[in-house]
């Protein structure tokens, strides 16, 4: 499932993307449906509503089932990953706002209570370089 912004395709080479990079969160099974629903839902209505900063950084958002792979052997982890594309990945200031932003998305309820800690995650650059 993939949400992206209008004219920005999901691949790298697009001209947006390809300056950019994103962020990779692998979330395991074991935390649970409802909490890996939560953390998509939660970027889904920050992207959208444009309450992550600085918004006009984040290109989509993708939400991707790793949990069966043939590469994996019957002793392979699977996870669910969500990626967060964004552009200007050689502004690193923006890229830690975005990441500081994204953290506290990820751990923000919709009823305003925190939940700690934010899941792990790494930043992926599309470019090679940043």
């Amino acid at each position: 499932m993939m949400i992206f912004r209008d004219g920005v395709t999901p691949e790298w080479e697009h001209p947006l993307n390809a300056v950019g990079g994103h962020l990779q969160f692998s979330l395991s099974p074991h935390i649970g449906a409802k909490q890996i629903d939560e953390y998509w839902n939660n970027l889904v209505l920050a992207v959208v509503g444009g309450s992550l900063a600085p918004h006009d950084m984040v290109t989509g958002l993708r939400l991707c089932d790793k949990l069966f792979s043939k590469r994996g052997g019957p002793s392979h982890q699977g996870c669910v990953r969500i990626e967060l594309w964004f552009t200007e990945a050689s502004d690193e200031g923006k890229v830690e706002a975005l990441c500081s932003s994204v953290e506290k998305c990820m751990i923000t309820r919709l009823d305003g209570t925190v939940v700690d800690p934010c899941p792990k995650y790494d930043i992926k650059y599309h470019g090679g370089k940043h």
